[in-house]
């Protein structure tokens, strides 16, 4: 009963004010009801600037003392009857996003993906993949993408960290990533 309520209150909050965050546990919640989504991510992190962005880019955040752990959400446009599913399976929508990742990142860098899966929540199929960079300096970023298709649009959300905070961050990355939804 409880969770009911709490879910109706953040669903209300969320049609009320666009783009708003309300704190739960560790998590904040936040809700873009002008382009129809939402989702967790960590306390302590802030909305970064986005004036002037192009490509799509609707939403980033990042942790206030580790600037480069941050979250982005994408927006594109397919056509109106587009299904994820129709660009390929998981294993398929992943491997085409290593290769536009590795026609982005410096030359001579390697991107490899670690694993890919589906779920399905309320009808709408979302891919969720995990992979690892490491570019010519040696650096490494570990970082988890998940797509969905809704209404015409493919929404990409990216968590990105130094790979040496992976493990500290990887819980609060995984419940970001798993809490994304459209609507």
């Amino acid at each position: 009963m409880i969770k009911s309520w709490l879910i109706a209150l953040l669903l209300v909050i969320g049609v009320l004010l666009p783009g708003c965050a309300t704190t739960i546990g560790d998590m904040k919640t936040f809700v873009d009801t002008a382009d129809g989504y939402q989702l967790l991510y960590p306390n302590g992190w802030v909305p970064a600037d986005i004036k002037g962005a192009s490509l799509g880019l609707d939403a980033i955040f990042h942790d206030i003392i580790e600037p480069s752990e941050n979250l982005s959400v994408i927006i594109s446009q397919v056509s109106a009857d587009k299904k994820l599913e129709d660009i390929g399976d998981v294993a398929e929508v992943g491997k085409h996003l290593l290769a536009k990742m590795n026609e982005s990142a410096p030359k001579n860098s390697e991107i490899t993906l670690i694993e890919a899966k589906s779920r399905d929540s309320e009808g709408k199929n979302y891919y969720k993949m995990e992979y690892k960079v490491k570019f010519p300096d040696q650096t490494q970023r570990h970082d988890l993408a998940t797509v969905v298709i809704n209404k015409g649009k493919l929404y990409t959300l990216d968590l990105s960290a130094p790979e040496n905070r992976w493990n500290k961050v990887k819980d609060s990355f995984y419940t970001a990533a798993n809490s994304f939804s459209v609507y």
